[in-house]
């Protein structure tokens, strides 16, 4: 064996439309996770009033929409009808995932019940996922 065959470096053929549209279909993804993303937040609420609610999460709404990215209001302050209330925002919840790109997860959402359930979903249903922590 030749030393030029042991130091060349293989030749890979390339097509280049193929290459071409891989790049595009990045590019597009990528403005698509940088700008316009729509983002749910999940956390646990129970035994908790609205501005409670609101007060925990707005500085990470501020964050994401300083960042481009939509935040849509799941805090649902209509009264529900006669029967399980929990069923109905969780239901409510479920139907606002469907028109997001991302859920976050805010910390103590794996005690929650309603929490645990938009995670399976989101899980199931190949949502981005964001767990946040306990600062």
């Amino acid at each position: 064996m030749g030393l030029d065959r042991v130091f060349s470096t293989p030749t890979i053929n390339v097509d280049q439309d193929k290459y071409d549209e891989l790049i595009r279909i990045q590019t597009l993804y990528k403005e698509r996770i940088d700008k316009n993303m729509k983002i749910m937040i999940s956390q646990p609420m129970n035994g908790k009033t609205e501005e409670q609610i609101r007060n925990e999460r707005a500085s990470l709404v501020k964050e994401l929409e300083e960042k481009g990215y939509e935040v849509i209001d799941t805090i649902f302050a209509e009264k529900a009808p006669e029967g399980d209330a929990r069923l109905y925002y969780l239901a409510k919840s479920i139907e606002a995932m469907s028109k997001v790109d991302a859920i976050i997860f805010m910390p103590g959402w794996e005690k929650a019940r309603g929490c645990k359930i938009e995670h399976e979903i989101a899980v199931k249903y190949n949502k981005f996922i964001k767990e946040l922590e306990e600062k």
